[in-house]
């Protein structure tokens, strides 16, 4: 609640398919926080126009790996806030948006081959004691089954893993900066 009070310019959120009705309810709560409410994940990638369509809520999406998307994604909004022009992200990749009352589709980069080039996720943003002895870990992307269920749609079919020393130090990392949820593991 303290951070959204500050009136952050942009707030991202995510949500699969089963999280989706939660993460609209959220996001109705959300809107009168920011200058631009975002939606990516899975559900996102799978239903651009629906979701934007339906959602007024959501100003724009990220699609697919949107990981070197958002980079530019976010340049371009400081760079509208502080100019007060119109947002034009047409040459953005992996962006869904509004121009008008048109609903323009990006196109989308190819799969991030390099999955080691991503720092490991700062989870000192979050409070992470209050976890249950879980710990998220990405080790690959993509996957060449055909599986209905799973993150296909937004990893594509190519797989991609991280190498085995990037794991290994994240785990390690892991393991050293937060001994008391370790423990719980065993």
């Amino acid at each position: 609640q303290k951070k959204l009070e500050e009136k952050p310019d942009v707030i991202l959120l995510t949500a699969a398919l089963p999280t989706f009705h939660f993460a609209t309810d959220l996001s109705q709560k959300l809107r009168k926080y920011c200058k631009i409410l975002m939606l990516g994940g899975p559900h996102a990638t799978l239903f651009k126009k629906e979701i934007l369509e339906k959602c007024p809520q959501f100003d724009l999406l990220v699609i697919g790996e949107a990981d070197l998307s958002i980079v530019s994604l976010i340049k371009k909004i400081e760079e509208g806030i502080t100019t007060k022009t119109k947002y034009d992200f047409s040459n953005i990749p992996n962006v869904v948006w509004r121009d008008s009352s048109k609903i323009i589709v990006n196109n989308t980069n190819p799969p991030i081959m390099d999955l080691d080039q991503f720092p490991t996720p700062d989870r000192d943003v979050i409070d992470i004691h209050s976890y249950h002895a879980a710990f998220s870990l990405l080790t690959s992307r993509g996957c060449p089954m055909q599986c209905t269920f799973c993150s296909r749609p937004v990893t594509g079919s190519t797989f991609r893993g991280r190498s085995a020393i990037s794991v290994v130090d994240e785990m390690e990392m892991m393991l050293n900066k937060y001994p008391n949820i370790a423990e719980r593991c065993n």
